[in-house]
């Protein structure tokens, strides 16, 4: 099954050096797909090529999210903090937002900035400043094309962001 894939994935590279319009969305459910069979290096590739050759792509933001998280689960770091800062940059309004902010908080805490740390949690306190109309907490949530579910819950005094079951981020304030 691994070299039925691989062959697909050499035929459709070697076939189209350069994705077009109506490419992109095959790109991306092959990523998917291959996100979803555990060749996150495949889906990488083709995630990568969607955010460098189709900048105007319905399937970019996503995309670039994908990849930013490829990296931060290989702990390259700085290439992620490069790709999660152009996400933010390009997509202030996402809704992934708030996750990406989860991973730069994590990626900061294991390499002990300080620093970027307060000025995350900052973000994140100031990005979710809601109002608890009968209830304790909201929740957000965001599921990436690698198929991992994302969770954010805002309490009162508490913001708790989660990659499936785990912590990415839990912020007290």
């Amino acid at each position: 099954m691994k070299y039925k894939s691989l062959i697909s994935l050499l035929l459709f590279v070697l076939l189209s050096p350069h994705a077009h319009a109506g490419e992109d969305a095959q790109r991306f459910a092959l990523g998917k797909n291959f996100a979803k069979t555990h060749q996150m290096e495949f889906a990488y590739m083709q995630f990568r090529d969607i955010v460098i050759h189709n900048v105007g792509s319905p399937f970019r933001e996503a995309s670039l999210f994908a990849t930013g998280e490829y990296f931060a689960d290989i702990s390259n770091f700085p290439e992620a903090i490069t790709i999660f800062t152009q996400f933010l940059k390009e997509y202030p309004d996402s809704k992934a937002k708030i996750f990406v902010l989860g991973y730069l908080y994590k990626i900061a805490q294991e390499t002990n900035d300080t620093e970027q740390l307060e000025k995350l949690k900052t973000d994140i306190v100031t990005l979710q400043q809601v109002s608890f109309v009968f209830r304790n907490s909201k929740d957000y949530q965001y599921r990436s094309p690698t198929h991992k579910q994302y969770r954010a819950v805002v309490r009162i005094n508490q913001i708790t962001i989660y990659n499936g079951s785990e912590i990415l981020a839990e912020i007290s304030y």
